[in-house]
C-alpha cells in the first residue's frame, strides 16, 4: 500500500519525538492490521492557491491513498484583505486579497506566506495585533470567508477528481480547532462541518479531528494554541485508520 500524505509542521514537530506523530502510529495500526507496513510518502504544503495542482504534481495512479491534513495556519491569508509575504528577493511585502485582483493568486502561488507568530516580539506588539484583528474583521465584512469555503471546496473536488480516476482513496484530515486565534477557530469549525458534509456527496472520506480535539479537551492541542500534542496525533491516526480500505 502506497500512501502519500500532506501536511506541514504536524508531519515533523520539533517538540514531539517522530515515532509519536501520527503517521508513524499510523503505519503501526496498518502492520498490525495487514501484517506489512505501508509505503508513506510525506509532502508540504505552505498555502491553499492553487493546492490541487502541488497535490497532483505529486500523486499518481500508484498512489492508493492521499491524506490531505487540512491545515488551520495557511487559512489566514484567504481570510483576511491584505495579505503578507515574503519576494522572491526575501522582502516582506503586502499584496490584496485576490478576490480584488485575480492576478493576485498567481502571485500569491507562488510567494512564501509570511505570517509573525505570537511568540515573536513584533507579532506581541500592540499595533501588530490591532492590524490583525482589523485585517481579520475586514476579510468578515466583505464575506472573504465565504470566498475561502468556496475557493478550498473547488481545489478539494479537483484533487478528489484526479483521486477517482486514479482510483486513490482521498481522506481530509481536519481542520483541527486552532485555539491560537478566535476568529480563525470559528473558520475552522465552520469548515470542518462544510467538509464533512461534502465528503459522502463526492466519495471521499472525512476524519473529523476536530470533534475528537473537542470531545478530549485540553489533552489534544499544546499550550500555544497551535499543535497538536502526543494525544492529539494518536487521535489523528486513529481518525485516519478508520477510514483507510480494508481497515
Amino acid at each position: 500500500m502506497k500512501i502519500v500524505a500532506f501536511g506541514g509542521c504536524v508531519h515533523k514537530q520539533q517538540n514531539l519525538p517522530l515515532k509519536k506523530h501520527y503517521h508513524f502510529l499510523l503505519r503501526d495500526m496498518l502492520y498490525q492490521k495487514q501484517n506489512h507496513y505501508p509505503e508513506v510518502k510525506l509532502e508540504t504544503y505552505n498555502q491553499y492557491f492553487r493546492l490541487a495542482d502541488r497535490i497532483i504534481q505529486n500523486t499518481d495512479a500508484k498512489t492508493d491513498v492521499l491524506i490531505l491534513f487540512v491545515r488551520p495556519f495557511p487559512l489566514h491569508p484567504l481570510i483576511k484583505p491584505f495579505i503578507r509575504y515574503r519576494s522572491k528577493q526575501q522582502r516582506e511585502e503586502t499584496m490584496l486579497h485576490p478576490v480584488f485582483n485575480k492576478a493576485n493568486i498567481g502571485r500569491q502561488a507562488s510567494a512564501s506566506i509570511e505570517q509573525n507568530m505570537s511568540s515573536d516580539k513584533k507579532g506581541n506588539s500592540l499595533m501588530h495585533l490591532t492590524f490583525a484583528r482589523a485585517n481579520m474583521l475586514t476579510g468578515k465584512i466583505f464575506g472573504l470567508d465565504k470566498w475561502a469555503v468556496n475557493y478550498i471546496t473547488a481545489e478539494i473536488l479537483k484533487i478528489n477528481k484526479e483521486c477517482l480516476n486514479n482510483n486513490t482513496h482521498l481522506i481530509l484530515a481536519g481542520p483541527p480547532l486552532y485555539p491560537a486565534s478566535a476568529a480563525l477557530n470559528r473558520f475552522c469549525i465552520n469548515l470542518n462541518a462544510h467538509i464533512k458534509n461534502l465528503a459522502p456527496t463526492y466519495g471521499f472520506s472525512h476524519a473529523d479531528i476536530a470533534r475528537a480535539c473537542d470531545e478530549n479537551g485540553n489533552e489534544t492541542i499544546q499550550a500555544d494554541g497551535r499543535h497538536l500534542t502526543e494525544s492529539g496525533h494518536k487521535l489523528l491516526a486513529q481518525s485516519i485508520f478508520k477510514h483507510i480500505p480494508a481497515c
